[in-house]
């Protein structure tokens, strides 16, 4: 099983931990929680060396830091929130591995009151398995456009369901490097 198996609302601050010898995910969590995990731990020596992100939407803002092996979103996740304008910002030498078919939203297609924005840099944004591909990072109309950047970054083995490794629809992210 899993190392730790967080419930959806569950953000336990994680620091300086060790969790190896488990036969799945050192540990799973779902996308609005990612925010839990804090520089000093190791996720080495289990069965699958990712960090399961289930899917969900991002509702509040967050920092993914590096948590030294790649989170793997294994369902589409959405940065929106009507509320306080979710702002996701993913730090420097993350890797994402984009389950297949899967993509990563921000903003709203629909509802301008959904909005939120994304800052990533020198992040590798790729698939999960060989000759599997995922649907991108996705800009949609409502995203926070000011607060939306992809700063040197790699986006890769995306295009799937006739999508993009970066789509852009009505929105006016920052695309550098």
């Amino acid at each position: 099983g899993d190392g730790i198996y967080l419930t959806n609302g569950s953000r336990p601050a994680l620091s300086g931990n060790q969790i190896s010898g488990h036969t799945d995910y050192p540990i799973s969590l779902f996308a609005n929680d990612a925010g839990a995990l804090l520089p000093g731990n190791d996720f080495t020596g289990n069965g699958i060396d990712l960090v399961e992100v289930r899917h969900g939407i991002i509702t509040e803002s967050a920092v993914w830091e590096n948590p030294g092996i790649p989170y793997a979103p294994t369902g589409t996740c959405q940065i929106a929130g009507s509320a306080n304008l979710p702002h996701l910002e993913i730090r420097p030498g993350c890797e994402i591995q984009l389950a297949s078919d899967t993509y990563f939203q921000v903003g709203s297609t629909t509802y301008s009151y959904n909005m939120g924005s994304l800052y990533a840099e020198e992040v590798l944004f790729t698939h999960q398995a060989e000759g599997e591909y995922h649907r991108g990072v996705y800009f949609a109309r409502y995203a926070t456009d000011e607060l939306c950047q992809l700063k040197n970054c790699i986006v890769e083995y995306g295009g799937s369901a006739g999508q993009a490794n970066v789509l852009v629809n009505y929105a006016e992210p920052t695309l550098d490097g």
